[in-house]
Protein backbone atom coordinates (compact mmCIF):
# COMPACT_ATOMS: atom_id res chain seq x y z
CA UNK A 1 0.00 0.00 0.00
CA UNK A 2 2.70 2.22 0.50
CA UNK A 3 4.67 1.50 -2.34
CA UNK A 4 1.19 2.41 -3.77
CA UNK A 5 1.20 5.87 -2.32
CA UNK A 6 4.65 6.89 -3.22
CA UNK A 7 4.38 5.98 -7.08
CA UNK A 8 0.90 8.09 -7.18
CA UNK A 9 2.81 10.84 -5.18
CA UNK A 10 6.24 10.73 -7.30
CA UNK A 11 3.94 10.36 -10.35
CA UNK A 12 1.69 13.53 -9.12
CA UNK A 13 4.99 15.80 -8.48
CA UNK A 14 5.90 15.45 -11.41
CA UNK A 15 2.57 15.93 -13.09
CA UNK A 16 2.45 19.01 -11.34
CA UNK A 17 5.46 20.37 -12.74
CA UNK A 18 4.14 19.50 -16.17
CA UNK A 19 1.16 21.37 -15.23
CA UNK A 20 2.50 24.28 -13.99
CA UNK A 21 5.06 24.63 -16.86
CA UNK A 22 1.91 24.26 -19.16
CA UNK A 23 0.04 27.18 -17.13
CA UNK A 24 3.35 29.22 -17.39
CA UNK A 25 3.97 28.69 -21.18
CA UNK A 26 0.50 28.98 -22.15
CA UNK A 27 0.07 32.94 -20.37
CA UNK A 28 3.65 33.70 -21.49
CA UNK A 29 2.95 32.87 -25.46
CA UNK A 30 -0.68 33.30 -25.96
CA UNK A 31 -2.29 36.61 -26.47
CA UNK A 32 -4.80 37.19 -23.67
CA UNK A 33 -7.88 37.19 -26.53
CA UNK A 34 -6.27 33.78 -27.10
CA UNK A 35 -6.15 32.55 -23.54
CA UNK A 36 -9.53 33.81 -22.62
CA UNK A 37 -10.92 31.85 -26.18
CA UNK A 38 -9.39 28.47 -24.22
CA UNK A 39 -11.33 29.35 -21.09
CA UNK A 40 -14.15 29.74 -22.96
CA UNK A 41 -13.99 27.03 -24.77
CA UNK A 42 -12.60 24.59 -22.01
CA UNK A 43 -16.20 26.00 -20.13
CA UNK A 44 -18.32 24.78 -22.86
CA UNK A 45 -16.36 20.92 -23.46
CA UNK A 46 -17.24 21.27 -19.49
CA UNK A 47 -20.36 21.59 -19.87
CA UNK A 48 -21.28 18.59 -21.96
CA UNK A 49 -18.53 16.67 -20.26
CA UNK A 50 -20.48 17.00 -16.81
CA UNK A 51 -23.97 16.58 -17.65
CA UNK A 52 -23.86 13.45 -20.11
CA UNK A 53 -20.61 11.75 -19.52
CA UNK A 54 -19.92 12.42 -15.99
CA UNK A 55 -22.15 10.83 -14.30
CA UNK A 56 -21.81 7.28 -16.46
CA UNK A 57 -18.74 7.59 -15.74
CA UNK A 58 -19.21 7.59 -12.02
CA UNK A 59 -21.28 4.62 -12.24
CA UNK A 60 -18.48 2.59 -14.70
CA UNK A 61 -16.29 3.43 -12.10
CA UNK A 62 -18.58 2.07 -9.08
CA UNK A 63 -18.89 -1.15 -11.32
CA UNK A 64 -15.44 -1.34 -11.96
CA UNK A 65 -14.11 -4.10 -9.79
CA UNK A 66 -17.57 -6.39 -10.22
CA UNK A 67 -17.31 -5.96 -14.12
CA UNK A 68 -13.62 -7.09 -13.99
CA UNK A 69 -14.22 -10.00 -11.69
CA UNK A 70 -17.10 -11.09 -14.42
CA UNK A 71 -14.98 -10.60 -17.39
CA UNK A 72 -17.09 -7.89 -19.13
CA UNK A 73 -14.78 -4.99 -18.52
CA UNK A 74 -13.70 -4.98 -22.37
CA UNK A 75 -17.29 -5.10 -23.37
CA UNK A 76 -18.56 -2.56 -20.76
CA UNK A 77 -15.52 -0.05 -21.51
CA UNK A 78 -16.69 -0.47 -25.53
CA UNK A 79 -20.16 0.41 -24.96
CA UNK A 80 -18.79 3.80 -22.54
CA UNK A 81 -16.65 4.60 -25.81
CA UNK A 82 -19.45 4.82 -28.29
CA UNK A 83 -21.46 6.58 -25.64
CA UNK A 84 -18.62 9.15 -25.39
CA UNK A 85 -18.56 9.36 -28.95
CA UNK A 86 -22.32 9.98 -29.41
CA UNK A 87 -22.38 12.82 -26.73
CA UNK A 88 -19.51 14.20 -28.87
CA UNK A 89 -21.35 14.19 -32.30
CA UNK A 90 -24.53 15.65 -30.31
CA UNK A 91 -22.32 18.32 -28.64
CA UNK A 92 -21.16 19.85 -31.96
CA UNK A 93 -24.51 19.83 -33.39
CA UNK A 94 -26.08 21.42 -30.36
CA UNK A 95 -22.93 23.98 -30.17
CA UNK A 96 -23.84 24.90 -33.80
CA UNK A 97 -27.43 25.18 -33.11
CA UNK A 98 -26.91 27.35 -30.18
CA UNK A 99 -24.39 29.95 -32.00
CA UNK A 100 -27.04 30.44 -34.91
CA UNK A 101 -29.78 31.47 -32.01
CA UNK A 102 -26.60 33.49 -30.63
CA UNK A 103 -27.00 32.10 -27.68
CA UNK A 104 -23.25 31.49 -27.19
CA UNK A 105 -20.39 32.81 -29.19
CA UNK A 106 -18.60 29.89 -31.48
CA UNK A 107 -18.21 29.39 -35.10
CA UNK A 108 -18.82 25.76 -36.49
CA UNK A 109 -15.21 24.93 -36.47
CA UNK A 110 -15.12 25.89 -32.83
CA UNK A 111 -17.94 24.11 -32.17
CA UNK A 112 -16.66 20.53 -33.92
CA UNK A 113 -13.27 21.15 -32.15
CA UNK A 114 -15.11 21.21 -28.85
CA UNK A 115 -16.41 18.02 -29.62
CA UNK A 116 -13.05 16.52 -30.71
CA UNK A 117 -12.10 17.79 -26.96
CA UNK A 118 -15.18 16.36 -25.22
CA UNK A 119 -14.03 13.27 -26.91
CA UNK A 120 -10.60 12.79 -26.45
CA UNK A 121 -10.34 14.13 -22.55
CA UNK A 122 -13.61 12.05 -21.80
CA UNK A 123 -11.82 9.21 -23.33
CA UNK A 124 -9.03 9.59 -21.44
CA UNK A 125 -10.37 9.93 -18.47
CA UNK A 126 -12.26 6.42 -18.62
CA UNK A 127 -9.35 4.08 -19.54
CA UNK A 128 -6.68 5.59 -17.29
CA UNK A 129 -8.88 5.79 -14.01
CA UNK A 130 -9.81 2.15 -14.95
CA UNK A 131 -6.27 1.05 -14.47
CA UNK A 132 -6.17 2.69 -11.37
CA UNK A 133 -8.89 1.16 -9.56
CA UNK A 134 -7.46 -2.21 -11.46
CA UNK A 135 -4.67 -1.52 -9.13
CA UNK A 136 -1.98 -1.07 -12.00
CA UNK A 137 -0.96 1.94 -10.39
CA UNK A 138 2.50 2.57 -12.24
CA UNK A 139 0.63 2.04 -15.61
CA UNK A 140 -1.74 5.00 -14.59
CA UNK A 141 1.04 7.46 -13.45
CA UNK A 142 3.00 6.63 -16.96
CA UNK A 143 0.31 7.30 -18.83
CA UNK A 144 -0.93 10.65 -16.83
CA UNK A 145 2.35 11.32 -17.22
CA UNK A 146 2.96 10.90 -20.98
CA UNK A 147 -0.52 12.50 -21.54
CA UNK A 148 0.86 15.90 -19.75
CA UNK A 149 4.08 16.19 -21.13
CA UNK A 150 2.88 15.31 -24.85
CA UNK A 151 -0.09 18.11 -24.34
CA UNK A 152 2.23 20.71 -23.94
CA UNK A 153 4.97 19.35 -26.35
CA UNK A 154 2.56 18.61 -29.47
CA UNK A 155 0.34 21.95 -28.58
CA UNK A 156 4.24 24.03 -28.38
CA UNK A 157 5.16 22.27 -31.81
CA UNK A 158 1.50 23.37 -33.55
CA UNK A 159 1.84 27.21 -32.44
CA UNK A 160 5.25 27.53 -33.47
CA UNK A 161 4.62 26.01 -37.06
CA UNK A 162 1.40 27.38 -37.09
CA UNK A 163 0.49 30.28 -34.88
CA UNK A 164 0.14 30.77 -31.37
CA UNK A 165 -3.94 30.52 -31.17
CA UNK A 166 -6.06 28.75 -28.98
CA UNK A 167 -6.97 26.72 -31.62
CA UNK A 168 -3.42 24.64 -32.56
CA UNK A 169 -3.35 24.82 -28.35
CA UNK A 170 -6.48 22.67 -27.81
CA UNK A 171 -5.40 20.45 -30.82
CA UNK A 172 -1.90 19.30 -29.23
CA UNK A 173 -4.21 18.63 -25.95
CA UNK A 174 -6.35 16.47 -28.00
CA UNK A 175 -3.78 14.69 -30.18
CA UNK A 176 -1.91 13.25 -26.93
CA UNK A 177 -5.40 12.37 -25.40
CA UNK A 178 -6.19 10.36 -28.09
CA UNK A 179 -2.73 8.95 -28.30
CA UNK A 180 -2.32 7.52 -24.71
CA UNK A 181 -5.96 6.92 -24.49
CA UNK A 182 -5.14 3.98 -27.31
CA UNK A 183 -2.14 2.85 -25.39
CA UNK A 184 -4.20 2.45 -22.19
CA UNK A 185 -6.91 0.30 -23.95
CA UNK A 186 -4.26 -1.82 -25.86
CA UNK A 187 -2.75 -1.97 -21.91
CA UNK A 188 -6.14 -3.43 -20.77
CA UNK A 189 -6.78 -5.63 -23.12
CA UNK A 190 -3.68 -7.55 -21.68
CA UNK A 191 -5.12 -7.54 -18.17
CA UNK A 192 -8.45 -8.25 -18.81
CA UNK A 193 -10.03 -11.50 -17.16
CA UNK A 194 -11.60 -15.07 -18.86
CA UNK A 195 -14.92 -15.25 -18.16
CA UNK A 196 -18.57 -15.21 -20.05
CA UNK A 197 -20.16 -14.01 -17.32
CA UNK A 198 -22.40 -11.42 -19.00
CA UNK A 199 -24.81 -9.07 -16.79
CA UNK A 200 -28.40 -8.84 -18.65
CA UNK A 201 -28.28 -5.35 -20.66
CA UNK A 202 -31.44 -3.99 -20.00
CA UNK A 203 -31.60 -4.51 -16.28
CA UNK A 204 -28.03 -2.11 -16.35
CA UNK A 205 -29.24 0.41 -18.65
CA UNK A 206 -31.68 0.80 -16.11
CA UNK A 207 -29.19 0.61 -13.15
CA UNK A 208 -27.50 3.17 -15.15
CA UNK A 209 -30.48 5.38 -15.38
CA UNK A 210 -31.14 5.49 -11.75
CA UNK A 211 -27.27 6.13 -10.87
CA UNK A 212 -26.68 8.53 -13.68
CA UNK A 213 -29.78 10.30 -13.86
CA UNK A 214 -29.61 12.42 -10.71
CA UNK A 215 -25.92 12.94 -10.93
CA UNK A 216 -26.66 14.88 -14.25
CA UNK A 217 -29.21 16.99 -12.99
CA UNK A 218 -26.68 17.75 -10.16
CA UNK A 219 -23.92 18.62 -12.75
CA UNK A 220 -26.02 20.57 -14.78
CA UNK A 221 -26.02 23.33 -11.84
CA UNK A 222 -22.55 22.64 -10.64
CA UNK A 223 -21.20 23.13 -14.04
CA UNK A 224 -22.48 26.42 -13.86
CA UNK A 225 -21.39 27.30 -10.14
CA UNK A 226 -17.85 25.77 -11.09
CA UNK A 227 -17.03 27.54 -14.78
CA UNK A 228 -20.76 28.24 -16.58
CA UNK A 229 -20.62 32.02 -15.05
CA UNK A 230 -18.04 32.29 -17.42
CA UNK A 231 -20.39 32.67 -20.40
CA UNK A 232 -22.19 35.56 -19.09
CA UNK A 233 -18.19 37.31 -17.88
CA UNK A 234 -17.36 36.90 -21.01
CA UNK A 235 -20.60 38.73 -21.98
CA UNK A 236 -20.44 41.43 -19.56
CA UNK A 237 -16.51 42.01 -19.35
CA UNK A 238 -14.97 40.27 -22.93
CA UNK A 239 -12.08 37.69 -23.51
CA UNK A 240 -9.17 39.46 -22.18
CA UNK A 241 -10.84 40.05 -18.72
CA UNK A 242 -11.93 36.05 -18.97
CA UNK A 243 -8.18 35.27 -19.08
CA UNK A 244 -7.37 37.34 -16.33
CA UNK A 245 -10.04 35.53 -14.25
CA UNK A 246 -9.54 32.07 -15.54
CA UNK A 247 -5.80 32.40 -15.12
CA UNK A 248 -6.35 33.58 -11.41
CA UNK A 249 -8.87 30.96 -10.57
CA UNK A 250 -6.72 28.32 -12.78
CA UNK A 251 -3.68 28.24 -9.98
CA UNK A 252 -5.67 27.93 -7.58
CA UNK A 253 -8.25 25.05 -8.79
CA UNK A 254 -4.61 22.90 -9.99
CA UNK A 255 -3.40 23.09 -6.73
CA UNK A 256 -6.29 21.42 -5.54
CA UNK A 257 -7.11 19.23 -7.90
CA UNK A 258 -3.67 17.72 -7.76
CA UNK A 259 -4.23 16.73 -4.40
CA UNK A 260 -7.53 15.54 -4.89
CA UNK A 261 -6.42 13.85 -7.90
CA UNK A 262 -3.94 12.05 -5.82
CA UNK A 263 -5.97 11.25 -2.60
CA UNK A 264 -9.27 9.87 -4.35
CA UNK A 265 -7.22 7.89 -6.63
CA UNK A 266 -5.63 6.46 -4.11
CA UNK A 267 -8.00 5.87 -0.76
CA UNK A 268 -11.34 6.11 -2.94
CA UNK A 269 -11.17 2.64 -4.61
CA UNK A 270 -9.79 1.29 -0.84
CA UNK A 271 -13.20 3.24 0.35
CA UNK A 272 -15.67 1.46 -2.09
CA UNK A 273 -13.80 -2.18 -1.83
CA UNK A 274 -14.02 -1.67 2.56
CA UNK A 275 -17.47 -0.40 2.25
CA UNK A 276 -19.43 -3.94 0.24
CA UNK A 277 -21.43 -6.16 2.45
CA UNK A 278 -21.26 -3.80 5.46
CA UNK A 279 -24.51 -2.20 7.63
CA UNK A 280 -24.94 1.92 7.71
CA UNK A 281 -22.96 2.12 11.02
CA UNK A 282 -20.05 0.03 8.51
CA UNK A 283 -20.57 2.52 6.43
CA UNK A 284 -20.17 5.13 8.14
CA UNK A 285 -17.27 4.38 9.96
CA UNK A 286 -15.30 4.06 6.66
CA UNK A 287 -16.97 7.08 5.19
CA UNK A 288 -15.31 9.01 8.95
CA UNK A 289 -12.33 7.31 8.43
CA UNK A 290 -11.97 9.03 4.68
CA UNK A 291 -13.23 12.29 5.93
CA UNK A 292 -10.47 12.16 8.65
CA UNK A 293 -7.60 11.89 5.95
CA UNK A 294 -8.66 14.36 3.66
CA UNK A 295 -10.19 17.15 5.19
CA UNK A 296 -7.20 18.24 7.79
CA UNK A 297 -4.76 18.15 4.56
CA UNK A 298 -7.02 20.44 2.34
CA UNK A 299 -7.56 22.78 5.31
CA UNK A 300 -3.54 23.34 5.19
CA UNK A 301 -3.33 23.52 2.08
CA UNK A 302 -5.67 26.26 1.84
CA UNK A 303 -3.98 27.98 5.05
CA UNK A 304 -0.55 28.03 3.20
CA UNK A 305 -1.68 28.64 0.24
CA UNK A 306 -3.60 31.61 1.26
CA UNK A 307 -0.37 33.64 2.05
CA UNK A 308 2.29 31.75 -0.01
CA UNK A 309 -0.08 31.98 -3.52
CA UNK A 310 1.66 35.88 -4.08
CA UNK A 311 4.97 34.48 -4.01
CA UNK A 312 3.91 31.77 -6.46
CA UNK A 313 2.34 33.27 -9.67
CA UNK A 314 5.74 34.44 -11.01
CA UNK A 315 6.87 30.83 -11.40
CA UNK A 316 3.21 29.43 -13.29
CA UNK A 317 2.00 32.74 -14.86
CA UNK A 318 3.29 35.18 -17.77
CA UNK A 319 4.45 38.63 -16.31
CA UNK A 320 1.46 40.59 -17.42
CA UNK A 321 -0.59 38.12 -15.44
CA UNK A 322 0.78 38.85 -11.89
CA UNK A 323 -2.10 41.25 -11.37
CA UNK A 324 -4.17 37.89 -10.70
CA UNK A 325 -3.24 37.54 -7.20
CA UNK A 326 -6.55 38.86 -5.98
CA UNK A 327 -8.61 35.95 -8.13
CA UNK A 328 -6.37 33.66 -6.83
CA UNK A 329 -6.92 34.72 -3.40
CA UNK A 330 -10.42 33.88 -3.36
CA UNK A 331 -10.01 30.77 -5.76
CA UNK A 332 -8.22 29.07 -2.82
CA UNK A 333 -11.46 29.51 -1.27
CA UNK A 334 -13.66 28.74 -3.92
CA UNK A 335 -11.53 25.31 -4.40
CA UNK A 336 -11.50 24.32 -0.51
CA UNK A 337 -15.63 24.61 -0.61
CA UNK A 338 -15.41 22.59 -3.51
CA UNK A 339 -13.49 19.92 -2.50
CA UNK A 340 -14.86 19.80 0.78
CA UNK A 341 -18.25 19.35 -0.87
CA UNK A 342 -17.14 16.72 -2.97
CA UNK A 343 -15.92 15.02 0.21
CA UNK A 344 -19.42 14.76 1.66
CA UNK A 345 -21.13 14.14 -2.10
CA UNK A 346 -19.11 10.51 -1.97
CA UNK A 347 -22.10 9.41 0.69
CA UNK A 348 -24.27 9.32 -1.90
CA UNK A 349 -22.66 6.95 -3.85
CA UNK A 350 -21.90 5.07 -0.75
CA UNK A 351 -25.40 4.81 -0.38
CA UNK A 352 -26.71 4.87 -4.07
CA UNK A 353 -28.56 7.68 -3.45
CA UNK A 354 -27.25 10.34 -6.29
CA UNK A 355 -30.39 12.51 -6.14
CA UNK A 356 -30.36 13.69 -2.66
CA UNK A 357 -27.91 16.14 -3.26
CA UNK A 358 -29.37 17.92 -6.63
CA UNK A 359 -31.17 20.30 -4.10
CA UNK A 360 -28.07 21.72 -3.06
CA UNK A 361 -26.53 22.14 -6.34
CA UNK A 362 -29.71 23.51 -7.73
CA UNK A 363 -29.82 26.35 -4.83
CA UNK A 364 -26.01 26.93 -4.95
CA UNK A 365 -26.16 27.82 -8.91
CA UNK A 366 -29.37 29.83 -8.23
CA UNK A 367 -27.55 32.08 -5.45
CA UNK A 368 -24.74 32.72 -8.09
CA UNK A 369 -27.01 33.55 -10.67
CA UNK A 370 -28.89 35.75 -9.07
CA UNK A 371 -26.03 37.45 -7.57
CA UNK A 372 -24.72 37.62 -11.05
CA UNK A 373 -28.03 39.02 -12.75
CA UNK A 374 -29.15 41.48 -10.42
CA UNK A 375 -26.37 42.84 -7.88
CA UNK A 376 -24.11 45.97 -9.05
CA UNK A 377 -20.27 44.21 -8.55
CA UNK A 378 -16.96 44.74 -9.99
CA UNK A 379 -14.76 42.38 -10.47
CA UNK A 380 -13.33 41.86 -7.21
CA UNK A 381 -16.71 41.52 -6.21
CA UNK A 382 -17.56 39.00 -9.05
CA UNK A 383 -15.12 36.78 -6.77
CA UNK A 384 -16.70 37.02 -3.61
CA UNK A 385 -19.96 35.77 -5.11
CA UNK A 386 -19.10 32.87 -6.69
CA UNK A 387 -17.40 32.19 -3.03
CA UNK A 388 -20.49 32.02 -0.98
CA UNK A 389 -22.30 30.47 -3.52
CA UNK A 390 -19.50 27.76 -3.35
CA UNK A 391 -19.48 28.12 0.50
CA UNK A 392 -23.74 27.90 0.60
CA UNK A 393 -23.23 24.81 -1.34
CA UNK A 394 -20.65 23.17 1.08
CA UNK A 395 -22.54 24.02 4.08
CA UNK A 396 -26.24 22.17 2.56
CA UNK A 397 -24.53 18.71 1.13
CA UNK A 398 -22.94 18.71 4.47
CA UNK A 399 -26.20 18.68 6.19
CA UNK A 400 -27.66 16.77 4.03
CA UNK A 401 -24.67 14.31 3.94
CA UNK A 402 -25.20 14.03 7.70
CA UNK A 403 -28.87 12.29 7.21
CA UNK A 404 -27.98 9.77 5.55
CA UNK A 405 -24.72 8.86 6.84
CA UNK A 406 -23.60 9.69 10.18
CA UNK A 407 -20.96 12.39 9.55
CA UNK A 408 -18.47 13.71 12.29
CA UNK A 409 -16.23 16.49 11.59
CA UNK A 410 -12.61 16.21 12.95
CA UNK A 411 -13.04 19.35 15.10
CA UNK A 412 -9.77 18.44 17.12
CA UNK A 413 -7.60 17.72 13.92
CA UNK A 414 -8.65 20.79 11.85
CA UNK A 415 -7.46 22.99 14.97
CA UNK A 416 -4.00 20.63 15.43
CA UNK A 417 -3.45 20.94 11.76
CA UNK A 418 -3.73 24.34 11.86
CA UNK A 419 -0.78 24.85 15.01
CA UNK A 420 1.03 22.65 12.61
CA UNK A 421 0.71 25.04 9.49
CA UNK A 422 1.67 27.78 11.63
CA UNK A 423 4.95 28.27 11.33
CA UNK A 424 4.96 27.95 7.39
CA UNK A 425 2.12 30.51 7.86
CA UNK A 426 4.24 33.05 9.29
CA UNK A 427 7.03 32.54 7.19
CA UNK A 428 5.31 33.62 3.93
CA UNK A 429 3.23 36.74 5.76
CA UNK A 430 6.56 37.86 7.40
CA UNK A 431 8.48 37.51 4.22
CA UNK A 432 8.48 40.89 2.49
CA UNK A 433 9.58 40.95 -1.40
CA UNK A 434 8.38 42.11 -4.48
CA UNK A 435 6.07 40.04 -6.67
CA UNK A 436 8.86 38.62 -9.67
CA UNK A 437 10.57 35.65 -11.10
CA UNK A 438 14.03 34.94 -9.04
CA UNK A 439 16.19 33.39 -7.43
CA UNK A 440 15.36 34.70 -4.01
CA UNK A 441 11.56 34.27 -4.51
CA UNK A 442 12.39 30.27 -5.54
CA UNK A 443 14.52 30.29 -2.53
CA UNK A 444 11.61 31.75 -0.05
CA UNK A 445 9.25 29.49 -1.63
CA UNK A 446 11.47 26.38 -1.35
CA UNK A 447 11.78 27.22 1.93
CA UNK A 448 8.35 27.41 2.86
CA UNK A 449 6.96 24.63 0.78
CA UNK A 450 9.79 22.53 3.15
CA UNK A 451 8.22 23.68 6.42
CA UNK A 452 5.07 23.07 5.76
CA UNK A 453 5.92 19.12 4.78
CA UNK A 454 8.14 18.51 7.33
CA UNK A 455 5.40 19.96 10.07
CA UNK A 456 2.61 17.92 7.97
CA UNK A 457 5.06 14.64 8.52
CA UNK A 458 5.21 15.39 12.00
CA UNK A 459 1.62 15.76 12.45
CA UNK A 460 0.33 12.67 10.28
CA UNK A 461 3.03 10.46 12.25
CA UNK A 462 1.85 11.70 16.09
CA UNK A 463 -2.21 11.51 14.61
CA UNK A 464 -1.36 7.22 13.50
CA UNK A 465 0.48 6.75 16.75
CA UNK A 466 -2.26 8.34 18.98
Amino acid sequence: MKSDFIILLLGRIIQVGIVLISLRVSTTLLPESELGSIYYITTLQGFFSLFLINPVGQYFNRNTNKWFSTGVIIKRFINQVKYIFLVAIISSITLIVLSRCNVINVSSSIAIEISFLIFALSLNQTILPLLNMLNKRKSFVVFNLFTALFSLLISLVLIYIFEATAKFWLMGIIASNLIFSLYGYLYLKRIKYSSNKVTEIKKNLVDVMKFALPISIATFFMWYLSSGYRVEVEKQYGLVFLASLGVGLAVSNQIFNIIESLLTQYFIPTLYRNIEGKDSIGRALEFNRYLYLMLPIYFSIALVATVAIKNLLPFVVGDKYYSVYVFSFFGIWIEFSRVTSNIFSVVSQIENKTNYFVPSYIISALCLFIGLGFLDYNQNELCLIILVANIINMIIIYFLSNKLLRISIPYLRLIKVTFYTLPSVIFFVLIQIQQQLSIENFIYCTFGGLLYLGAMYVFWKKNNES
